[in-house]
């Protein structure tokens, strides 16, 4: 199986250059550092885009990809004005995914697991006013599983006085049902922040 191959499979978006991987970096360079923009091909790396990547944009995604976008704006205080996720893996550190990622692309050492878990960084999170929107539905077997974890990453928020906004939606799952049911309000939350 191809290194890219098993990194998609990981499921989780991680500077390859930490791993010491160079000759793979043009291919996994994440979104932020790519300036391409709306579904346009990137020069770097002849990949679509899937978002617009003007500064005060917004970040969101579902799964893994919430994983990501809040990863990726708690990381780069001020690209994204506004970020929300469905379903996303909220503290990869804790959960049983995260750890078998982290330790067979990371290693051992679980502090710099620290840099690509939403849950640690917004304990240090020190960029401009910023709210997390977090979809998460009740009958997820992922989530009653405790590989997705929103609990931490909302009592992580509420430490660190990072507004966030957790809706848990009993009797909806991962499916994209879910997600069609309740996409508006992500659309409505990120339109008020970003005409604010």
């Amino acid at each position: 199986m191809s290194l890219l191959k098993k990194l998609s499979n990981a499921a989780f978006v991680l500077n390859c250059l930490l791993m010491g991987m160079v000759k793979h970096a043009p291919l996994l360079v994440p979104r932020t550092r790519c300036r391409a923009r709306c579904c346009r091909p990137c020069r770097r790396t002849g990949l679509t885009e899937q978002v617009l990547q003007a500064p005060g944009s917004a970040a969101a995604f579902l799964s893994m990809g919430g994983h990501g976008a809040l990863v990726s704006t708690l990381r780069n205080p001020g690209l994204y004005k506004s970020v929300s996720a469905f379903a996303p893996i909220c503290n990869p550190c804790a959960c049983p995914w995260g750890e078998k990622a982290f330790t067979g692309y990371i290693g051992d050492d679980k502090s710099k697991w620290a840099e690509w878990d939403a849950t640690e960084l917004v304990k240090h999170y020190d960029g401009p006013p910023l709210t997390l929107l977090i979809d998460q539905g009740g009958a997820d077997k992922f989530y009653t599983d405790k590989q997705l974890l929103p609990e931490n990453l909302v009592a992580a928020c509420r430490s660190a006085g990072v507004p966030v906004i957790l809706n848990l939606r009993e009797g909806y799952d991962h499916s994209y049902y879910y997600i069609a049911t309740y996409i508006g309000e992500h659309f409505d939350f990120h339109a008020k922040i970003l005409k604010a």
